[in-house]
């Protein structure tokens, strides 16, 4: 077993989550209000953010594995240091600046109740439209889930593990099933649901168990086969299942979310895997897919600001120009506000993972 664990093609699918979701905002009437309907390409585009979730759970997995399997044990303390100083200092500057701009700019919403909840990490919990910094959310859903998890995996065993992850694939359809029956509108409060959520925690578990030993990687043939089926999955989930992506679009029932949530959890694992062990990416893309906490984070003031100083234009300059304003932040938030705290979280890796700088 190598000394470190880094793949440098999950920044690329870190990557290819960022520019989803990107593109699902840049599309949708919530930012640009373009004259053309939504399609089903925009509204598919949106299941970027499950696919992060399964990338990170698919990530702390392995490593707390690796870290047990190598000392014996997992240490708690190190953990929560290490994800309080990836998440935390970018995280809390963005709620701070979020807050500032909404209380002395008067153009966005103000809802300190939200702020309130989000430091708390609920800010999946009572999420009002016009917040400028609301897509953090789901880095709350994030660090609930790591509150529970690396306590679970030093005690539990692989077998165990396997079956929590399935327990979370039950509790989330269980709940599924209760805002089908209520006909609940899926955009809130099904997609900001944590358990809701949790399912796609749940895939990331088990592709992690799945892949742990590491024996044999796909053929190439075979992995770009599964790479392209991953996508009309998706799709498919996202047309004629769950709409989980249009505002107060109310649900079809019970098989159509849970049958449509399983399908997205599924097709994000199968996008991962058919990405495992590919080489080759050029270098300023992974380094693009290093910085994606900062693209996502910077996004959505990104798009407010470009949308109002180059109102009128074609839609695509707009995205074009967003994209590269953001980019610029992010590249820039790494570099001299969050690589300072990468360098202390990397004294705090047991088992070194990504390097903070670029060999």
């Amino acid at each position: 077993m190598n000394n470190r664990f880094y793949r440098p093609e999950l920044d690329i699918v870190r990557l290819l989550a960022f520019l989803s979701v990107f593109f699902h905002h840049t599309s949708s009437r919530n930012f640009y209000q373009p004259e053309t309907k939504i399609d089903v390409l925009a509204d598919a585009a949106g299941f970027g953010l499950p696919l992060f979730f399964v990338l990170s759970a698919y990530l702390i997995t392995t490593l707390l594995l690796r870290e047990k399997q190598r000392t014996g044990g997992i240490a708690i303390g190190k953990f929560y240091q290490r994800r309080i100083l990836r998440i935390w200092p970018l995280y809390f500057a963005a709620l701070t600046v979020g807050f500032l701009l909404s209380v002395f700019h008067g153009y966005f919403h103000v809802d300190w109740r939200w702020y309130l909840a989000a430091c708390f990490m609920l800010g999946n919990t009572n999420l009002q439209p016009g917040i400028i910094f609301g897509h953090l959310w789901s880095i709350s859903v994030e660090e609930q889930f790591y509150l529970m998890w690396p306590g679970l995996v030093r005690k539990l065993n692989v077998r165990h593990l396997t079956f929590a992850a399935l327990v979370l694939i039950v509790v989330a359809n269980i709940v599924l099933v209760h805002y089908g029956r209520v006909h609940a509108t899926s955009y809130y409060p099904v997609w900001f649901n944590s358990f809701v959520q949790f399912e796609m925690f749940a895939a990331g578990i088990l592709l992690a168990i799945l892949t742990f030993n590491e024996t044999t990687w796909l053929s190439s043939w075979l992995t770009r086969w599964i790479f392209a089926a991953s996508v009309p999955v998706i799709f498919i989930a996202t047309e004629y299942f769950c709409h989980i992506e249009t505002q107060n679009y109310p649900s079809d029932g019970p098989l159509s979310l849970c049958l449509g949530y399983a399908l997205i959890a599924f097709s994000c694992a199968l996008f991962i895997y058919a990405l495992l062990g590919s080489k080759g990416w050029p270098r300023w893309l992974v380094h693009m897919g290093k910085v994606s906490y900062g693209l996502y984070v910077i996004h959505v003031p990104a798009i407010i600001f470009m949308e109002r100083i180059t109102h009128g234009t074609p839609l695509w300059l707009r995205q074009v120009l967003a994209l590269l304003l953001t980019s610029a932040l992010a590249l820039l938030s790494y570099r001299f506000f969050e690589t300072p705290f990468l360098k202390m979280k990397e004294r705090l890796e047991v088992v070194p993972s990504r390097p903070v700088e670029i060999d």
